[in-house]
């Protein structure tokens, strides 16, 4: 967080004065899983969601290129001095543009110009201290809500919801009279 912090810091002078986007209100910026789109590599909180009314931005933490995570914070940084509201339209995308984003608004990236100031601030601040994080294991996600009850006996598979088995307990195989086991 420490480097993110200090690019943030660069980032108040060099885009958020005034001109080139609206002033940067009080940010807190961390490396962490987004919520809702899995795909998202950056994330802003509204300021109404914190205790402190502080805006809350998080750079995914399988990004591990400094220059990406520069432009990934840009982006964002753009959301909390605009406001939320905005989406990627109007002024959020004047701004983004002023500042060097090019693209979809919705995922942009850096121009080439953009791009070297980044690098420039990169070598001033150091090499981003974070390495690529990916899942921990190969598990397929359940995409139901439907719990997996397996039969230790013989091996039936069934599945049912948790308000179920939280109203009735495990259910028994009709195979083999086994209580069925949670995976």
């Amino acid at each position: 967080e420490d480097w993110l912090n200090a690019l943030l810091d660069e980032f108040r002078t060099l885009f958020f004065n005034g001109t080139l986007a609206p002033e940067l209100p009080r940010v807190r910026v961390s490396c962490g899983f987004p919520k809702g789109r899995a795909a998202a590599i950056g994330q802003c909180w509204s300021s109404s969601c914190s205790g402190d009314e502080t805006f809350e931005i998080f750079i995914h933490p399988g990004q591990a290129d400094a220059l990406r995570v520069g432009d990934i914070l840009l982006h964002e940084c753009i959301h909390a001095a605009v406001g939320l509201e905005c989406k990627h339209r109007g002024a959020f995308r004047s701004a983004a543009i002023r500042c060097g984003l090019t693209g979809d608004m919705r995922a942009t990236v850096a121009t080439t110009q953009l791009a070297a100031q980044l690098q420039a601030l990169i070598d001033r601040i150091g090499s981003y201290p974070h390495a690529q994080l990916m899942a921990a294991n190969g598990a397929k996600k359940q995409s139901t809500r439907l719990l997996k009850l397996q039969c230790p006996e013989c091996g039936m598979i069934i599945r049912t919801t948790q308000k179920w088995l939280e109203d009735s307990g495990l259910p028994l195989c009709g195979t083999c009279d086994r209580e069925f086991e949670q995976e």
